[in-house]
């Protein structure tokens, strides 16, 4: 890929790094009408930036290493330096509805900052140690994450 047009995509990735919502608005919000957003509301706005960042980068023929360097600067801005949420998780009956129904709940155990390279290494240690974990029962699950508890999912889910 020409250097101009990477250099392009950084400028995109990194503006729109700005998008992201500061989540203390979720907690500490004394703003705008008083209705601070739900947490399922930052999440979907969380997600739908990294929907626009994924797309963007599927629209161009990036090499890997071009990818990684965009991906370093999406998650861990200019310094490199990424979130990386460690889970628990835990697989709960959902109920006897059509022959029964499981669920899984990920509880936040572990939030780190570390640097990119460091992250990965550090996840792919935790997926090593718990690979032989059935059905995700009581296993450790790591994922680099843009906000701490991004990835949490706790509470009864009701069958629908």
């Amino acid at each position: 890929m020409e250097n101009n047009t990477l250099e392009s995509a950084k400028d995109f990735v990194y503006n729109l790094r700005c998008y992201l919502p500061d989540v203390s608005i979720i907690d500490d919000y004394e703003g705008y009408n008083g209705y601070p957003p739900t947490k399922h509301e930052y999440n979907r706005m969380v997600n739908q930036l990294e929907s626009v960042y994924f797309s963007f980068i599927r629209s161009f023929d990036f090499s890997s290493h071009e990818e990684l360097e965009l991906k370093k600067l999406f998650y861990g801005g200019d310094g490199g330096i990424v979130l990386v949420g460690v889970y628990e998780a835990s697989r709960c009956y959902g109920g006897a509805e059509e022959g029964g129904w499981y669920y899984t709940t990920w509880h936040l155990i572990e939030s780190k900052e570390m640097p990119y390279d460091e992250a990965i290494n550090y996840i792919n240690k935790i997926d090593a140690e718990n690979d032989d974990v059935y059905e995700h029962q009581g296993k450790n699950v790591a994922w680099i994450e843009l906000y701490k508890g991004q990835h949490e999912k706790v509470g009864t889910e009701h069958y629908s």
